[in-house]
């Protein structure tokens, strides 16, 4: 599986609705975008903690309603052509999302979001099938499967040495079995052949993130994971 990084993110501006149509336009396998809970309680598709990096307004996402967040542009970093782009809700996103894509939800929030994003997956039964959550919060994971146990979900892992070793492998695998979690979604760099096969004989399933080079995505294939993350989808859909 060939995963947008919050959209096709090489091409068009992070986490808003021109990167999400680009990752369709590509025929990306998923999406995968980070949401957070704003002030007034609406889900919005953005992955920093403040409004700094992609509008130059230094602004926390939790202290802001969602009027405010939408007087703010995200795209014209990228080009002018993108100049009108504003953070987008969760539900602008599952607006456009068609039957045959995969949409990975990142939390970025504590668990207090995920009655909201309960509420706002509801809408959507249509696409329940489709529906992946993932986060780096055991806490989040929990509740997360208390909530909506149907709705699997894949807890993020990484670390500043680039390397994964058995006990920790083994307490990640042992979280995830103890609490009905589906998987992992493991920082590419973490993976060999013998974490993806340690994985994979616990019956769980391996997804990685962030991978820009096709020899990576080849060896990781081949290691038996079951999809990439990456920030270029017209690198590998191209070819595929």
């Amino acid at each position: 599986m060939i995963i947008a990084h919050r959209g096709a993110s090489n091409l068009a501006p992070e986490n808003t609705c021109a990167s999400i149509k680009k990752a369709i336009e590509l025929k990306a396998d998923g999406i995968e975008i980070d949401i957070h809970l704003s002030k007034d309680n609406h889900i919005v598709v953005h992955h920093d903690y403040t409004t700094k990096r992609l509008s130059n307004k230094n602004f926390i996402i939790k202290d802001c309603t969602l009027a405010k967040l939408k007087e703010f542009e995200v795209g014209s970093h990228i080009g002018e052509e993108f100049k009108n782009e504003k953070i987008p809700t969760l539900n602008e996103i599952l607006e456009l999302l068609p039957n045959n894509i995969y949409l990975f939800i990142e939390i970025k929030s504590d668990k207090s979001i995920l009655p909201f994003l309960n509420k706002e997956l509801e809408k959507f039964p249509e696409l329940k099938n489709q529906i992946f959550i993932i986060g780096f919060s055991k806490d989040v994971a929990l509740a997360s499967k208390v909530l909506m146990k149907e709705i699997p979900f894949y807890f993020l892992y990484s670390n500043k040495e680039n390397e994964i070793n058995t006990a920790t492998l083994n307490e990640l695998i042992n979280f995830c079995k103890s609490n009905n979690l589906e998987g992992l979604d493991l920082d590419w760099k973490l993976i060999n052949q013998q974490v993806s096969s340690e994985i994979s004989k616990n019956d769980l399933k391996l997804y990685c993130w962030t991978v820009n080079n096709e020899i990576d995505a080849e060896n990781l294939f081949k290691m038996g994971v079951h999809g990439i993350t990456t920030d270029k989808p017209e690198l590998f859909k191209q070819n595929k």
